[in-house]
């Protein structure tokens, strides 16, 4: 069977995928999942969206172009210009849906899931200052403030303070 681009209506691929289904087409709609806030608080669910917003991909059928068209929240099939000047719908090759729904399974598209140990200090992490003027001293990591820098809390005469250091300052506490 082969597979067609379809275009969905704006952010209504969820509603064209369950259509196309209900008429007997089947799709296939990629999802990526990440982190989104939600009002004005720090509170943060994992949403799913659609990796290609507006668009999926499905096997129809000889025949069933005018219904899959006419179905809901579809704006209609991706269409190529061919060879003689007609327009033809656009086809993709079955290796590549395969390899899309496979890196799908795979998680590969799932931006909530925690990222390998990369080495760099994490927030809440006690470590030591080895370099600079508040060497020997023991910090508090805060946030990460960029690529090799970090905020750390430090406590002087019992007053605590935060600042900026390069993660390079930095040694674990053993």
């Amino acid at each position: 069977m082969t597979w067609y681009i379809v275009r969905s209506a704006t952010r209504r691929e969820k509603r064209a995928e369950a259509a196309l289904k209900e008429i007997g087409v089947y799709a296939y709609c990629p999802k990526i999942t990440r982190w989104e806030r939600i009002g004005r608080r720090q509170f943060r669910d994992k949403r799913q969206h659609a990796l290609f917003p507006g668009y999926l991909f499905a096997q129809i059928p000889d025949g069933f172009f005018a219904a899959v068209e006419a179905a809901d929240g579809v704006s209609g099939v991706l269409r190529a210009v061919g060879a003689s000047g007609e327009y033809s719908p656009y086809t993709i090759r079955d290796n590549d849906v395969s390899a899309l729904y496979q890196a799908e399974m795979a998680g590969e598209f799932d931006k909530t899931r925690e990222a390998e140990d990369d080495g760099r200090p994490k927030p809440g992490e006690q470590m030591r200052v080895k370099s600079g003027g508040w060497w020997g001293h023991i910090a508090t990591i805060t946030s990460l403030d960029g690529p090799n820098r970090v905020k750390v809390l430090l406590s002087l005469f019992g007053r605590q303070f935060e600042t900026a250091m390069e993660d390079v300052q930095l040694e674990r506490v053993a």
